[in-house]
């Protein structure tokens, strides 16, 4: 199964405000490889690439992306497909990249990998919900909050956001989510310009917000 093009054009059709297109998360090749589904064989997965050449319904994707300056995210793409991607995504005009939570279970990008695609031109998105116990429980990752910090510090948090990510019922509202997540970013050495850049400034610029 490929991504589809038209669900992105309907999106845009439909006057919704469209602002950032993902790529697959649940029901992607890498996700389905991690963690399988009984009723999401791997065969159904939805592709981006195949043997590292990007398929046509995803360079369509991209062009949409593209020519309507949306933000793109990688999903649940592994590592080595999202550093393909970020260099895809700008050879076809997309200007705005984020790396999902790369250190959910699924993707577990190194800090390597995410000051390289840093360097390549996307922002590196860190989320709460990795770290909350339900998360824990559910992927059976323990996560240790030091490791948000040293990826802020190596990759910079000119090029990083953070988000919640939640909404979960058995986790915390967002809101109180992403207070506590500053909280804790701050009592850990970030400092208060860092998180301003991770919560205000690069999510404006994504989102084309004036600030």
């Amino acid at each position: 199964m490929v991504a589809y093009p038209d669900a992105v054009r309907a999106s845009l059709d439909y006057g919704s405000g469209t602002k950032v297109v993902y790529m697959p998360v649940l029901d992607s090749v890498n996700h389905l490889k991690h963690r399988p589904r009984p009723d999401a064989p791997l065969e159904k997965a939805v592709k981006v690439y195949e043997k590292d050449k990007l398929l046509l319904a995803a360079e369509e994707i991209l062009g949409i992306i593209a020519d309507n300056n949306l933000v793109l995210c990688t999903g649940h793409l592994s590592p080595h497909e999202s550093l393909l991607l970020i260099e895809d995504a700008k050879r076809l005009g997309v200007k705005k990249i984020v790396v999902t939570h790369p250190f959910h279970a699924e993707i577990s990008a190194s800090l390597e990998q995410q000051e390289e695609m840093a360097k390549k031109g996307a922002y590196i998105e860190h989320c709460f919900s990795t770290y909350t116990p339900y998360y824990r429980i559910l992927s059976g990752y323990q996560l240790d909050f030091s490791q948000y910090v040293a990826s802020i510090k190596k990759v910079g948090a000119e090029h990083c956001i953070i988000s919640s990510d939640l909404g979960q019922e058995a986790n915390p509202p967002p809101v109180e989510g992403l207070r506590s997540f500053i909280f804790s970013l701050l009592m850990s050495g970030v400092t208060p310009k860092e998180i301003e850049y991770m919560v205000k400034i690069n999510p404006a610029h994504l989102l084309g917000i004036k600030t």
